[in-house]
């Protein structure tokens, strides 16, 4: 698949290209900054563009038949509504330009957890009054992907860094979730799983170990 992969230079986004180009898709990474990319590969473009501004963004989408969202404000910066608004001209590209797949990278913060235990819900309730912007944020991203008619999977994974992968991960809807963090790699391979994998379609879920 060709796919285009925004928020390329952050935690989930490297892993993501690399497991992406090593599994045969064509891949277009978008950054600010494409010398950031840092790799170099035949099936790979980097591609000079900023998710605030929708010319940019619907120019990396075509010719593309699938767009990854892993984008989030950097560390230390502040959210605000870098997420939705990427959401905005990200869908607006898509449909301009017929493309039908998408996978948003949201967070566990969002949904209700029924499948997680009484400790696991209360302990995502404090984590969303300590983090009420991004929350918001999250939230309105979830909604917009919801009310649009593209393919789209909501992808809810746990806090995660760059510690090493352990190659697994649970992924699906009402997961009895653990609140651990878990390796940016793991969170891309489900990504990409969620691309590839029909039975994730209009549906969002929850990934845990």
């Amino acid at each position: 698949m060709k796919l285009v992969i925004f928020g390329a230079t952050g935690a989930a986004g490297r892993p993501l290209i690399e497991q992406a180009v090593a599994a045969g898709h064509e891949v277009a990474a978008v950054a600010r900054d494409p010398s950031r990319i840092g790799l170099r590969h035949e099936r790979l473009r980097a591609v000079q563009g900023d998710v605030t501004d929708a010319a940019s963004v619907a120019s990396a989408i075509e010719g593309n038949e699938g767009v990854i969202s892993a984008v989030g404000p950097s560390k230390g910066t502040p959210p605000g509504t870098l997420i939705s608004g990427a959401l905005r001209h990200i869908l607006e590209g898509m449909r301009r330009h017929g493309v039908r797949r998408l996978v948003l990278t949201s967070g566990l913060m969002v949904g209700e957890a029924r499948g997680a235990g009484i400790v696991q819900r209360l302990a995502l309730r404090v984590f969303r009054r300590m983090n009420a912007a991004l929350y918001r944020d999250k939230v309105l991203a979830e909604w917009l992907v919801r009310e649009s008619d593209r393919e789209w999977v909501i992808v809810r994974p746990p806090l995660f860094d760059l510690r090493a992968p352990r190659g697994a991960w649970r992924m699906g809807e009402d997961l009895d979730v653990k609140m651990g963090t878990m390796s940016a790699a793991d969170v891309a391979g489900a990504l990409l799983q969620a691309v590839d994998e029909e039975r994730f379609l209009r549906k969002a879920v929850e990934l845990s170990y």
